[in-house]
């Protein structure tokens, strides 16, 4: 019996796609597995090498325990700058002074210094916060006014108001003063410059608070070219009190050149018309000259050349300013020569030599005037010059 062997046919196609479709499938399986590594165990982790505070903080900080605005979030150099945890913490040493919240604001409890701590990935730095009743404000700058000055020799000149620190409300204006040439020209503690030679030299304002902060003056010291009673056209007058009404009395009298008019002050002490002036205050008068002249002596002509104790005997002080509301002592004592001769006009009365805008003559004490008679003291004339 002949035995016949069946063999099935295989289709070809159909188990090659089958095959391709599942190593297809395997690859992509491993595929993704792979990036499902990669994502999660080998990602760069890039920490935080360094942290440090803005340099105005970095040096230490100040602040009036009223001021609630101080945030220092942020306000730190991170490095890397790539770093992945950039996370800021802060935190006080003393909390008792001042306290931080996470979001960085300062808040002043009481006076004293703490130390303001920030962490970023573990690293650390830290600045000292001093809690103050005000906050001191630095000195930024010094400006002059009028960098060029002419003095005349053996005047004086008070640099004082010629000269701005900034900011206005700078906690500490305490200055120093300095001479590139001290022989030609001197300068004291409070700023006054004297004219020694003749020549050029700088002088320069440093701040004590901010030594950084300076100012120049370029001064020429000048022979003096005029001699004798300046010219009085355009100066006006001021006095401590009320001209008191009688005849010509008035405060334009010492300045017109006319003798037959006159300037009148009462006394302290004394009552005259509608004035009176207790004996515990003094009287003045300023003449305004309305620009800086360089003066050494000034005179009186007196109202007349027989009321002998309506004239003045003693000027207690005189002053000059510059501005006329800060006046320097220029003299003490000045005696009115001759006051007691027929002759109404006085000598020159010599003063140290100054340079101002405003001149103050003041007097209290008795013997300014004649104690025994009178209630006013009166003047025809007013000078003043530089011999």
């Amino acid at each position: 019996m002949k035995t016949i062997r069946l063999e099935r046919k295989r289709n070809f196609p159909t188990f090659f796609l089958f095959t391709l479709m599942f190593c297809v499938l395997a690859f992509m399986s491993c595929d993704t597995e792979d990036e499902g590594n990669f994502t999660e165990e080998n990602e760069e982790n890039i920490r935080v090498d360094n942290v440090e505070w803005k340099s105005d903080l970095k040096s230490g900080y100040e602040i009036a325990i009223d001021d609630k605005s101080l945030n220092i979030a942020n306000r730190v150099t991170i490095s890397p700058e790539d770093a992945s945890n950039q996370e800021q913490a802060f935190s006080s040493s003393n909390q008792s002074i001042a306290t931080v919240s996470e979001q960085g604001q300062v808040t002043p409890l009481s006076l004293g210094t703490t130390t303001i701590t920030v962490t970023v990935d573990e690293m650390t730095d830290e600045f000292t916060l001093k809690v103050m009743a005000q906050k001191v404000i630095n000195v930024s700058s010094i400006t002059v006014e009028e960098a060029n000055i002419e003095l005349e020799l053996n005047a004086t000149v008070n640099l004082a108001s010629k000269y701005n620190i900034l900011p206005v409300d700078a906690t500490n204006k305490e200055v120093t003063y300095s001479s590139s040439e001290p022989s030609i020209v001197s300068i004291d503690d409070q700023g006054v410059i004297e004219g020694l030679e003749k020549g050029s030299t700088t002088i320069t304002v440093t701040s004590v608070d901010n030594p950084a902060a300076k100012g120049e003056f370029n001064v020429t010291v000048i022979e003096v070219s005029f001699k004798g009673d300046y010219s009085r056209e355009g100066w006006t007058l001021k006095s401590s009190q009320d001209v008191f009404d009688e005849g010509s009395n008035s405060l334009t009298s010492p300045l017109d050149d006319d003798i037959d008019t006159w300037f009148g002050l009462v006394k302290p002490g004394k009552s005259w018309k509608e004035v009176s002036i207790p004996d515990s205050e003094g009287v003045y008068f300023i003449v305004d000259m309305k620009e800086e002249k360089t003066v050494n002596y000034f005179k009186i002509r007196h109202r007349n050349d027989s009321q002998i104790f309506l004239r003045y005997r003693l000027i207690e002080e005189v002053y000059g300013s510059n501005d006329g509301e800060n006046f320097t002592l220029i003299a003490s004592d000045v005696s009115v020569t001759d006051y007691e001769l027929p002759e109404p006009m006085s000598p020159n009365l010599s003063i140290p030599e100054s340079t101002y805008r405003y001149f103050k003559f003041y007097c209290k004490k008795e013997a300014c005037f004649d104690p025994s008679r009178g209630s006013t003291a009166q003047m025809s004339e007013f000078y003043l010059g530089v011999e």
